[in-house]
């Protein structure tokens, strides 16, 4: 079972895609939330220790993300050329979008996203602009995409220098991220019990051409697993695998 379907299955409204949407979900995703799970084999070889990209998801304007209807027949076959003609390319996909689990590829796991969720994005963002966009995000220069960002904002913050189980409220998150972009984003969890949960995803939303953040839109929706706004859980950033 791919990535998507182990994290969203559960606490993501998923609806079909429409032929409009409302924004990007820039989605990245802390490992070891998700190699914790009970029976999911992850690869000895994954860094646990770094976000790395999930999926660029369209969303609607309550929230939700949306799954695109299926891709024409042998449409696969121009989306692989986006990576398989281009060797950089290919690279930084490897190094920055992997999937985790042992029994998949990462090319599987690319074209799994690409037809649940970038084929909705085809009028504003062919195949090869979709994963172009993604790691000029996610990469940028010199060390300085989103992903590295990111990552520097928490240690700075002290959140991966504190004990594996220590609990934070969804503010403590929040200020750090908000050096990162200042728009409203999401955080999405895997809950451990009615008071506190694992972090799993932080959705940054873009525009449609993916060139800059927008706010994510107000969503009064229990469905990212941290809980109401008037009974959120305390957030824990697993430090090892071992977590369940």
């Amino acid at each position: 079972m791919s990535e998507i379907y182990l994290f969203l299955i559960m606490f993501i409204g998923l609806t079909s895609c429409q032929s409009d949407f409302n924004h990007l979900a820039f989605v990245i995703q802390w490992p070891p939330t998700l190699c914790g799970y009970s029976g999911v084999h992850c690869k000895p070889s994954i860094d646990t220790q770094r976000f790395t990209m999930h999926g660029i998801w369209p969303g609607n304007s309550t929230g939700h993300s949306l799954e695109c209807s299926l891709p024409p027949q042998h449409s696969e076959d121009y989306v692989k050329d986006v990576w398989e003609k281009d060797a950089n390319r290919a690279k930084q996909l490897h190094d920055h979008w992997p999937t985790f689990l042992l029994t998949n590829t990462d090319e599987e796991f690319w074209m799994h996203e690409w037809e649940v969720h970038g084929y909705c994005t085809k009028q504003t963002l062919p195949a090869a602009d979709y994963f172009q966009g993604a790691m000029r995000v996610a990469v940028a220069g010199k060390g300085k995409g989103l992903l590295a960002r990111v990552r520097d904002e928490f240690l700075t913050a002290g959140i991966f220098s504190k004990y594996d189980e220590t609990a934070y409220k969804m503010t403590d998150l929040l200020i750090p991220l908000g050096k990162v972009t200042s728009k409203k984003i999401y955080i999405s969890c895997t809950p451990k019990d009615d008071f506190f949960a694992y972090l799993k995803d932080i959705h940054f939303c873009m525009d449609k051409t993916m060139r800059r953040f927008v706010d994510c839109p107000a969503a009064n929706l229990d469905t990212r697993g941290c809980g109401p706004i008037y009974r959120q859980r305390k957030i824990i950033v697993p430090l090892r695998k071992d977590i369940y």
